[in-house]
Parts: C-alpha cells; sequence; structure tokens
C-alpha cells in the first residue's frame, strides 16, 4: 500500500502465446489438479474455451483460467450463494464449463445460439462427455444431470435462454431475473450496447445480498466511468491530477486501480483485485496486434 493507504495494482497477466484449445501449461496443471478434487470438475476445467478472435484464442484462454484458478484459490467466489442461487450467463456460447468450475448449481446460459436446436444439442452432449452423466429434460427449456463438484454427486439444473442481453432495457430481450447469486459475462455483445454489456447498476437490485458478477471489461458503461472518474480526482484530490500522480508516486497504474475500487463502492459493490490482461503479437520484430483489458469482479455490498 503506499502513503495515501491505497492497493497497489496487480500486474498485467502476459501469456504464453504457444498453447491452445484444451491444452494447459505446467502451473495450470498443477494448480488445477490441487483445487478441483472430482474428475468431474477436473474435467469441466480442462475443456474451457473462449469464443473470440482466432489470434486471441489462446491467450484470452490461458488468462481466463488463470482468473479462475486465482478467485477460487483465494476463495474468493462464495460457494454457499452459488450452490443456493442462480447463476445468470450472458453471451454463454456453449461454455457450459465456466459456470460448473465456478460452482455454479442453477445455471441459465444466454445467448440467441440457444434459438437452434444444434445449440442445444452441443451442450447436451458436452455435459454428457463431461462426467457421463445423460441430462434429463425438466422443461422446454431447462434440463437436470449430475455432477460431482468434490463431494460426490449433486443435481444440477441448467436452462437455455435463446435470446440477447443489453445493459440497456430497451434492446435487451432477456430481462434478468431476482436472486441472483453470480453473473457472468466474458464477451462483448455488438449492437447499441457493444462496449458495455453489463451494467453493474442496473443489475444490482436482482442480486441477493453478497451476490457477484464476473464480467470480462467494465461493468459500468464510458460515460457513467468518465463521470465518476471526475467526482473521484474532485473528491480525494481537490480535482488535482497532479497531486494524485504525486502522491501515487507516478504510478498510473495504482492510480487507476483505486480509482475503480472507489467507483464500485460508490455503488454498492466492494471491488476484488484481478489481474490485468495485455497481449500483443509481434512478428518479424514488430507488434502486430495488441490488446489491454480488465476483468472486474464484484461483490454486493452496502451504496455510499
Amino acid at each position: 500500500m503506499n502513503e495515501a493507504g491505497f492497493v497497489k495494482k496487480q500486474p498485467a497477466f502476459k501469456p504464453d502465446n504457444r498453447l491452445g484449445q484444451g491444452e494447459e501449461t505446467d502451473e495450470e496443471r498443477e494448480r488445477a489438479d490441487k483445487l478441483f478434487t472430482s474428475n468431474d470438475r477436473r474435467e469441466a476445467f480442462r475443456r474451457l474455451s473462449v469464443t473470440t478472435a482466432l489470434e486471441l484464442e489462446q491467450a484470452m484462454l490461458h488468462y481466463k483460467k488463470k482468473v479462475l484458478l486465482d478467485l477460487l484459490g483465494k476463495k474468493e467466489v462464495n460457494q454457499n450463494i452459488v450452490r443456493e442461487h442462480k447463476t445468470v450467463y450472458l453471451g454463454a456460447s456453449t461454455d457450459i464449463e465456466y459456470p460448473l468450475c465456478l460452482g455454479g448449481r442453477n445455471i441459465v446460459l444466454v445467448d440467441p445460439t440457444f434459438k437452434d436446436e444444434v445449440g442445444r444439442l452441443l451442450i447436451l452432449n458436452k455435459i454428457k462427455d463431461m462426467g457421463g452423466h445423460e441430462p434429463t429434460k425438466i422443461s422446454e427449456d431447462e434440463y437436470s444431470f449430475l455432477f460431482d463438484f468434490g463431494n460426490g454427486v449433486e443435481a444440477v439444473s441448467v436452462e437455455l435462454v435463446g435470446k440477447s442481453y443489453a445493459s440497456r432495457e430497451e434492446f435487451s430481450e432477456y430481462k434478468m431475473p431476482d436472486k441472483v447469486g453470480l453473473i457472468l459475462s466474458f464477451i462483448t455483445p455488438s449492437g447499441p450496447t457493444a462496449g458495455h454489456p453489463l451494467d453493474a447498476r442496473v443489475v444490482r437490485d436482482k442480486l441477493v445480498a453478497g451476490g457477484m458478477i464476473l464480467v470480462f471489461g467494465e461493468a459500468l458503461d464510458e460515460t457513467t466511468m468518465n463521470q465518476e472518474r471526475g467526482r473521484f480526482l474532485n473528491k480525494n484530490f481537490g480535482g488535482d491530477i497532479e497531486e494524485a500522480i504525486r502522491i501515487f508516486k507516478g504510478d498510473g497504474g495504482a492510480l487507476l486501480s483505486e480509482e475503480a475500487r472507489w467507483i464500485f463502492k460508490r455503488h454498492g459493490y466492494e471491488l476484488v483485485p484481478t489481474d490485468p490482461f495485455e497481449y500483443e503479437r509481434v512478428e518479424g520484430g514488430r507488434v502486430t496486434a495488441e490488446m489491454g483489458e480488465v476483468t472486474t469482479f464484484l461483490k454486493k455490498g452496502t451504496v455510499l
């Protein structure tokens, strides 16, 4: 912590791009073997995937795995909450493995791909391949299956919702249910709300006490973030950016981390630090592609 008592920025994650889908680094394998005590959950982790541009696929996959291992290893994901309440995954594609790794028992996968029977069949086949348990149809959109999280097999439900979600209600086909334990999003949808698929302010009342948000990217839209940055600077440093930089000893990353923590606290969330993602592809000594992004993990608290 620095002289103002602020938390120092987490180091950036810089991926090893030599491995592909379904492959694990030695560190991933070692950490997963210790963390996941059942074959089902371990296999779900091994099968994790991402849907993104081909050139980013490998890097994003290993980043996704690292954030998951970090949060679970530090026991940041409340297992009682994900056991008792819904886990809603926005823009899920066919990624049933992600919520299972996190401990979700009542899973809602939201993605337009489920308007097509092919998308549904892919999910059902993946469930069967993971643990050998045949899914049972409960209703038109919901299925049940057995899965071992580490304490013997348990019943898990998954609802397949063939709709799109946007933070602005007028653009959203899917309406967020009440009493949600965990909201996930790992991709940014196209359309009118591209760039901010999830607004933490909009969904806060839908979360149970202590409910969580895990989203790749910001959890507030750009306009709101810019307004809040101004408030942060005025409240803490009298609007003087040079004073802020002096207190943080020129560490812009640490300043941004504290800024984000302060902003989300204002809106009733505890921000849990995660490694930011930084990617670059170098060909012939020249950077040909690069990307920087954060993962936002929030826990519902009290609004200031």
